[in-house]
């Protein structure tokens, strides 16, 4: 069951929804607008000594560089993860979906492509933006990004969000190379360059 601004508003007085800092000018028939942040991060795509295009091993960090600017201009087909300036926890019982807005979206502007926040998740959002259009897009703080769109699960979990993202805050980079099947790299495995340089 999809929550309307009802039920957005009855959860947050009770505490199963908290949100900081929280302006209930931006509660939407079915959902609650989240505002940029003024915290980014971009990968490190600089290419090798050699010429070639860098390749990211996912078993190791990622080479992010963190911005810090009120204002930033993503430029055409670029990624860059950005955050939340609110602080979101669910309860037990309550999940959400992360969303663009359609008003970014016409722009060109591509919000997250792993939006979903289990329950008990704890922190602001991180959000991967990438700019799809054929101009430069600036983006500023405190411009309303996306939305939460909340739903009540069947079952209460017995499992509430513990994972590595919790109590996140900022722009926060992958941490893929935490994840269990990427620990042990199988040296006989053949890779291929997907006949790219």
């Amino acid at each position: 069951m999809v929550f309307s601004n009802i039920d957005i508003k009855e959860a947050i007085a009770n505490g199963k929804i908290k949100v900081d800092p929280f302006n209930p000018k931006n509660i939407q028939s079915a959902s609650l607008d989240i505002t940029l942040s003024n915290s980014f991060a971009i990968i490190d795509s600089k290419k090798t000594e050699d010429g070639k295009v860098k390749i990211l091993d996912l078993s190791e960090p990622m080479p992010y560089r963190n911005i810090i600017t009120d204002t930033f201009i993503l430029y055409p087909r670029r990624f860059v993860l950005a955050s939340s300036i609110e602080s979101v926890e669910l309860a037990n019982g309550i999940a959400a979906y992360v969303e663009g807005r359609s008003s970014v979206g016409r722009s060109g502007i591509f919000v997250q492509n792993a939006g979903w926040i289990d329950p008990g998740f704890s922190g602001q959002i991180t959000l991967e933006l990438y700019n799809a259009g054929s101009c430069g897009i600036p983006i500023h703080k405190g411009m309303r990004i996306g939305q939460l769109v909340f739903h009540e699960v069947k079952t209460p979990t017995d499992i509430p969000y513990n994972g590595k993202y919790q109590f996140q805050k900022g722009a926060t980079p992958s941490m893929i190379f935490k994840d269990l099947e990427l620990r042990v790299v199988n040296s006989d495995t053949e890779v291929s360059n997907g006949g790219h340089e």
